[in-house]
Protein backbone atom coordinates (compact mmCIF):
# COMPACT_ATOMS: atom_id res chain seq x y z
CA UNK A 1 0.00 0.00 0.00
CA UNK A 2 2.81 2.34 0.90
CA UNK A 3 4.66 1.52 -2.32
CA UNK A 4 1.53 2.26 -4.32
CA UNK A 5 1.13 5.56 -2.55
CA UNK A 6 4.77 6.38 -3.17
CA UNK A 7 4.42 5.60 -6.86
CA UNK A 8 1.31 7.74 -7.03
CA UNK A 9 3.14 10.62 -5.42
CA UNK A 10 6.00 10.33 -7.90
CA UNK A 11 3.54 10.19 -10.79
CA UNK A 12 1.74 13.31 -9.59
CA UNK A 13 5.09 15.05 -9.11
CA UNK A 14 6.06 14.22 -12.68
CA UNK A 15 2.72 15.44 -14.02
CA UNK A 16 3.09 18.70 -12.08
CA UNK A 17 6.53 19.23 -13.61
CA UNK A 18 5.09 18.55 -17.06
CA UNK A 19 2.39 21.18 -16.54
CA UNK A 20 5.00 23.62 -15.22
CA UNK A 21 7.21 22.95 -18.24
CA UNK A 22 4.35 23.78 -20.60
CA UNK A 23 3.33 26.90 -18.69
CA UNK A 24 6.87 28.24 -18.43
CA UNK A 25 7.25 27.65 -22.14
CA UNK A 26 4.17 29.71 -22.81
CA UNK A 27 5.48 32.46 -20.51
CA UNK A 28 8.81 32.47 -22.35
CA UNK A 29 7.02 33.13 -25.63
CA UNK A 30 5.78 36.49 -24.33
CA UNK A 31 8.98 37.43 -22.48
CA UNK A 32 11.26 36.53 -25.38
CA UNK A 33 9.06 38.36 -27.86
CA UNK A 34 9.21 41.51 -25.71
CA UNK A 35 13.01 41.22 -25.52
CA UNK A 36 13.23 40.74 -29.27
CA UNK A 37 11.14 43.86 -29.93
CA UNK A 38 13.13 45.84 -27.36
CA UNK A 39 16.32 44.85 -29.17
CA UNK A 40 15.18 46.49 -32.38
CA UNK A 41 13.92 49.58 -30.57
CA UNK A 42 17.12 50.05 -28.57
CA UNK A 43 19.34 49.62 -31.60
CA UNK A 44 17.32 52.27 -33.45
CA UNK A 45 17.44 54.70 -30.51
CA UNK A 46 20.92 54.13 -29.10
CA UNK A 47 22.94 52.91 -32.10
CA UNK A 48 25.47 51.06 -29.96
CA UNK A 49 27.83 48.40 -31.34
CA UNK A 50 25.77 46.37 -33.80
CA UNK A 51 27.23 43.05 -32.66
CA UNK A 52 25.63 43.48 -29.24
CA UNK A 53 22.14 43.79 -30.68
CA UNK A 54 22.62 40.92 -33.13
CA UNK A 55 23.64 38.54 -30.33
CA UNK A 56 20.91 39.78 -27.97
CA UNK A 57 18.32 39.34 -30.71
CA UNK A 58 19.64 35.86 -31.50
CA UNK A 59 19.47 34.84 -27.85
CA UNK A 60 15.90 36.13 -27.49
CA UNK A 61 14.90 34.37 -30.72
CA UNK A 62 16.36 31.06 -29.53
CA UNK A 63 14.36 31.25 -26.30
CA UNK A 64 11.27 32.27 -28.27
CA UNK A 65 11.53 29.09 -30.36
CA UNK A 66 12.20 26.95 -27.28
CA UNK A 67 9.17 28.44 -25.52
CA UNK A 68 6.94 27.99 -28.56
CA UNK A 69 7.87 24.31 -28.83
CA UNK A 70 7.50 23.67 -25.09
CA UNK A 71 4.18 25.51 -25.00
CA UNK A 72 2.81 23.39 -27.84
CA UNK A 73 3.47 20.11 -26.01
CA UNK A 74 0.16 20.51 -24.20
CA UNK A 75 -1.64 19.80 -27.46
CA UNK A 76 0.07 16.40 -27.80
CA UNK A 77 -0.27 15.22 -24.23
CA UNK A 78 -0.14 11.42 -24.03
CA UNK A 79 1.23 10.93 -27.57
CA UNK A 80 4.84 10.01 -26.80
CA UNK A 81 5.86 9.51 -30.43
CA UNK A 82 4.83 13.11 -31.15
CA UNK A 83 5.97 14.61 -27.84
CA UNK A 84 9.54 13.28 -27.87
CA UNK A 85 10.76 14.97 -31.09
CA UNK A 86 9.32 18.29 -29.93
CA UNK A 87 10.85 17.85 -26.50
CA UNK A 88 14.26 17.20 -28.09
CA UNK A 89 13.86 20.24 -30.34
CA UNK A 90 13.00 22.37 -27.31
CA UNK A 91 16.04 20.98 -25.49
CA UNK A 92 18.28 21.78 -28.46
CA UNK A 93 17.26 25.44 -28.64
CA UNK A 94 17.58 25.79 -24.88
CA UNK A 95 21.06 24.26 -24.94
CA UNK A 96 22.47 26.73 -27.47
CA UNK A 97 21.42 29.80 -25.49
CA UNK A 98 24.33 29.57 -23.00
CA UNK A 99 26.97 29.57 -25.79
CA UNK A 100 25.27 32.57 -27.38
CA UNK A 101 25.24 34.63 -24.20
CA UNK A 102 28.87 33.75 -23.47
CA UNK A 103 29.86 34.70 -26.99
CA UNK A 104 28.28 38.04 -26.12
CA UNK A 105 30.34 38.25 -22.92
CA UNK A 106 33.59 37.73 -24.81
CA UNK A 107 32.51 40.01 -27.64
CA UNK A 108 32.32 42.85 -25.12
CA UNK A 109 35.97 42.22 -24.24
CA UNK A 110 36.83 42.30 -27.94
CA UNK A 111 34.88 45.51 -28.56
CA UNK A 112 36.39 47.32 -25.58
CA UNK A 113 40.04 46.70 -26.45
CA UNK A 114 41.75 50.00 -27.35
CA UNK A 115 43.29 50.55 -30.76
CA UNK A 116 46.83 49.23 -30.84
CA UNK A 117 46.49 47.18 -27.66
CA UNK A 118 48.34 43.85 -27.82
CA UNK A 119 50.05 42.21 -30.77
CA UNK A 120 48.52 40.46 -33.76
CA UNK A 121 49.59 36.83 -34.24
CA UNK A 122 48.42 33.88 -36.35
CA UNK A 123 48.41 35.90 -39.57
CA UNK A 124 46.80 38.87 -37.81
CA UNK A 125 43.63 37.07 -36.76
CA UNK A 126 44.42 36.78 -33.04
CA UNK A 127 45.28 39.53 -30.58
CA UNK A 128 47.60 38.50 -27.75
CA UNK A 129 45.33 40.34 -25.31
CA UNK A 130 42.31 38.28 -26.37
CA UNK A 131 43.40 34.70 -25.72
CA UNK A 132 40.51 34.12 -23.32
CA UNK A 133 38.07 35.49 -25.87
CA UNK A 134 39.45 33.23 -28.60
CA UNK A 135 39.12 30.21 -26.31
CA UNK A 136 35.55 31.23 -25.45
CA UNK A 137 34.60 31.50 -29.12
CA UNK A 138 36.10 28.10 -29.95
CA UNK A 139 34.44 26.46 -26.95
CA UNK A 140 31.07 27.93 -27.95
CA UNK A 141 31.50 26.44 -31.42
CA UNK A 142 32.24 23.02 -29.89
CA UNK A 143 29.20 23.19 -27.59
CA UNK A 144 26.85 24.21 -30.40
CA UNK A 145 28.16 21.46 -32.70
CA UNK A 146 27.71 18.97 -29.85
CA UNK A 147 24.13 20.16 -29.38
CA UNK A 148 23.45 19.60 -33.08
CA UNK A 149 24.98 16.12 -32.82
CA UNK A 150 22.87 15.30 -29.79
CA UNK A 151 19.68 16.40 -31.52
CA UNK A 152 20.51 14.25 -34.55
CA UNK A 153 21.37 11.19 -32.45
CA UNK A 154 18.28 11.54 -30.27
CA UNK A 155 16.11 11.83 -33.37
CA UNK A 156 17.64 8.68 -34.85
CA UNK A 157 17.11 6.79 -31.59
CA UNK A 158 13.41 7.59 -31.41
CA UNK A 159 12.93 6.76 -35.10
CA UNK A 160 14.60 3.35 -34.74
CA UNK A 161 13.15 2.43 -31.33
CA UNK A 162 10.31 0.39 -32.84
CA UNK A 163 12.67 -1.68 -34.98
CA UNK A 164 15.14 -2.65 -32.25
CA UNK A 165 15.81 -6.37 -32.26
CA UNK A 166 18.33 -8.79 -30.81
CA UNK A 167 20.78 -8.15 -33.63
CA UNK A 168 20.96 -4.38 -33.32
CA UNK A 169 20.19 -4.00 -29.61
CA UNK A 170 23.83 -3.41 -28.68
CA UNK A 171 24.17 -0.71 -31.33
CA UNK A 172 20.99 0.96 -30.09
CA UNK A 173 22.24 1.01 -26.50
CA UNK A 174 25.59 2.41 -27.64
CA UNK A 175 23.85 5.25 -29.48
CA UNK A 176 21.73 6.01 -26.42
CA UNK A 177 24.84 6.15 -24.21
CA UNK A 178 26.61 8.42 -26.68
CA UNK A 179 23.62 10.75 -26.68
CA UNK A 180 23.60 10.77 -22.88
CA UNK A 181 27.32 11.58 -22.67
CA UNK A 182 26.92 14.34 -25.24
CA UNK A 183 24.05 15.86 -23.26
CA UNK A 184 26.19 15.79 -20.11
CA UNK A 185 29.06 17.48 -21.93
CA UNK A 186 26.76 20.19 -23.30
CA UNK A 187 25.64 21.10 -19.78
CA UNK A 188 28.67 20.50 -17.57
CA UNK A 189 31.10 21.74 -20.21
CA UNK A 190 29.67 25.22 -19.70
CA UNK A 191 31.82 25.62 -16.58
CA UNK A 192 34.88 25.99 -18.81
CA UNK A 193 33.61 29.48 -19.63
CA UNK A 194 34.56 30.62 -16.13
CA UNK A 195 38.21 29.74 -16.79
CA UNK A 196 38.24 31.62 -20.10
CA UNK A 197 36.45 34.55 -18.46
CA UNK A 198 38.99 34.75 -15.63
CA UNK A 199 41.89 34.69 -18.10
CA UNK A 200 40.33 37.37 -20.28
CA UNK A 201 39.42 39.60 -17.34
CA UNK A 202 43.04 39.43 -16.15
CA UNK A 203 44.24 40.50 -19.61
CA UNK A 204 41.59 43.21 -20.03
CA UNK A 205 41.27 44.71 -16.56
CA UNK A 206 43.37 47.75 -17.49
CA UNK A 207 40.81 49.00 -20.03
CA UNK A 208 37.56 47.52 -18.69
CA UNK A 209 37.42 49.93 -15.73
CA UNK A 210 34.84 52.39 -17.17
CA UNK A 211 32.23 49.64 -17.67
CA UNK A 212 33.35 47.17 -15.02
CA UNK A 213 30.32 47.61 -12.76
CA UNK A 214 27.55 47.07 -15.30
CA UNK A 215 29.55 44.47 -17.21
CA UNK A 216 30.16 42.47 -14.02
CA UNK A 217 26.43 42.43 -13.30
CA UNK A 218 25.78 41.17 -16.82
CA UNK A 219 28.47 38.49 -16.45
CA UNK A 220 26.97 37.37 -13.13
CA UNK A 221 23.60 36.72 -14.74
CA UNK A 222 25.37 34.84 -17.56
CA UNK A 223 26.94 32.70 -14.82
CA UNK A 224 23.47 32.05 -13.36
CA UNK A 225 22.48 30.56 -16.72
CA UNK A 226 25.22 27.95 -16.28
CA UNK A 227 23.97 27.15 -12.77
CA UNK A 228 20.44 26.61 -14.06
CA UNK A 229 21.54 24.30 -16.87
CA UNK A 230 23.77 22.12 -14.70
CA UNK A 231 21.28 21.97 -11.82
CA UNK A 232 18.66 20.63 -14.21
CA UNK A 233 21.09 18.14 -15.76
CA UNK A 234 22.22 16.89 -12.33
CA UNK A 235 18.69 15.77 -11.41
CA UNK A 236 17.60 14.14 -14.67
CA UNK A 237 15.55 11.03 -13.89
CA UNK A 238 14.70 12.11 -10.33
CA UNK A 239 10.93 12.42 -10.65
CA UNK A 240 10.55 13.43 -6.99
CA UNK A 241 12.55 16.60 -7.70
CA UNK A 242 11.05 17.24 -11.13
CA UNK A 243 9.07 20.34 -10.12
CA UNK A 244 12.03 21.89 -8.30
CA UNK A 245 14.32 21.19 -11.26
CA UNK A 246 11.88 22.77 -13.68
CA UNK A 247 11.53 25.83 -11.44
CA UNK A 248 15.31 26.24 -11.06
CA UNK A 249 15.80 25.95 -14.81
CA UNK A 250 13.08 28.50 -15.51
CA UNK A 251 14.39 31.07 -13.01
CA UNK A 252 18.14 30.70 -13.44
CA UNK A 253 18.53 29.76 -17.09
CA UNK A 254 15.54 31.39 -18.72
CA UNK A 255 14.50 34.40 -16.63
CA UNK A 256 18.02 35.37 -15.57
CA UNK A 257 19.16 34.81 -19.15
CA UNK A 258 16.64 37.35 -20.39
CA UNK A 259 17.65 39.71 -17.57
CA UNK A 260 21.23 39.48 -18.82
CA UNK A 261 20.07 40.40 -22.31
CA UNK A 262 18.11 43.30 -20.84
CA UNK A 263 21.24 44.63 -19.14
CA UNK A 264 23.01 44.68 -22.49
CA UNK A 265 20.09 46.57 -24.02
CA UNK A 266 20.16 49.10 -21.18
CA UNK A 267 23.91 49.71 -20.99
CA UNK A 268 25.41 48.20 -24.13
CA UNK A 269 25.51 51.51 -25.97
CA UNK A 270 28.07 52.70 -23.38
CA UNK A 271 30.23 49.59 -23.72
CA UNK A 272 32.67 50.86 -26.30
CA UNK A 273 36.24 52.15 -26.15
CA UNK A 274 36.76 55.83 -25.37
CA UNK A 275 37.13 58.00 -28.44
CA UNK A 276 40.59 59.46 -28.76
CA UNK A 277 41.14 62.99 -30.08
CA UNK A 278 43.15 63.56 -33.27
CA UNK A 279 46.92 63.42 -32.78
CA UNK A 280 48.54 66.69 -33.96
CA UNK A 281 52.06 66.89 -35.35
CA UNK A 282 54.74 67.48 -32.71
CA UNK A 283 55.59 70.99 -33.96
CA UNK A 284 51.96 72.11 -33.75
CA UNK A 285 51.59 70.65 -30.27
CA UNK A 286 54.78 72.42 -29.11
CA UNK A 287 53.61 75.77 -30.53
CA UNK A 288 50.20 75.50 -28.86
CA UNK A 289 51.81 74.55 -25.57
CA UNK A 290 54.16 77.55 -25.72
CA UNK A 291 51.26 79.90 -26.46
CA UNK A 292 49.32 78.54 -23.48
CA UNK A 293 52.32 78.97 -21.18
CA UNK A 294 53.22 82.51 -22.48
CA UNK A 295 50.16 84.35 -23.80
CA UNK A 296 52.21 87.55 -24.38
CA UNK A 297 54.26 85.73 -27.00
CA UNK A 298 51.12 84.74 -28.88
CA UNK A 299 49.88 88.38 -28.77
CA UNK A 300 53.18 89.70 -30.05
CA UNK A 301 53.10 87.19 -32.86
CA UNK A 302 49.65 88.37 -33.87
CA UNK A 303 50.81 92.04 -33.91
CA UNK A 304 53.83 91.18 -36.04
CA UNK A 305 51.60 89.40 -38.53
CA UNK A 306 49.33 92.46 -38.81
CA UNK A 307 52.32 94.78 -39.32
CA UNK A 308 53.70 92.63 -42.11
CA UNK A 309 50.34 92.54 -43.87
CA UNK A 310 49.97 96.34 -43.68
Amino acid sequence: MSSTGSFGGVYLEYMDSYDLHVKTGQAMIALSAVTLIATGVQWYLKRGPLGYYILVGLGAFVYLIEGAIAGSLDQNYGQVDEMFPKAMASYFFGSIFPPIIWILVFYVFQTMIPQGQGEKVLYGYVNTNLWGTLAGYLWSFIVIVSAVGFAGTAGHIIDSADSVGFGNYQSFVQQAMNAYRTAQFINFGLWAYLVFYAVQMYLSLSYMGPILRTFSIFSTFAFFVIIGRTAAASNVGDESAAVAVEAVYFVFSQLFGLVALGIVLAFGHTWKPAEEGPVLPATVQDTEQQQQNNPSTATAGDKTEVTEQS
